[in-house]
């Protein structure tokens, strides 16, 4: 079976995964990693996404189409 694990998604449908109870219906495991763009996360959104999804490992991020683009996993935010 094919599963996704990487989301390409805007701010608010982050704050929703992160802050909905209905997303604990659904088996979304297999998410390790989202890109976000448009607007930066924050921290405190940051870490309710990896308490609602445990399995993200990477949060991607970039605000306009000429900065760089980050990765955060974990501790570490990786340029790309």
């Amino acid at each position: 079976m094919l599963q996704i694990n990487c989301l390409y998604l805007v701010p608010p449908i982050i704050l929703f995964l992160a802050k909905h109870p209905s997303v604990k219906n659904y088996d979304l495991t297999s998410i390790d990693t989202i890109i976000s763009g448009a607007a930066p996360l924050g921290e405190k959104l940051t870490h309710a996404v990896r308490k609602n999804l445990p399995n993200v490992v990477a949060l991607g991020q970039g605000e306009r189409s000429w900065e760089p683009f980050t990765i955060n996993k974990g501790n570490h935010v990786h340029l790309v």
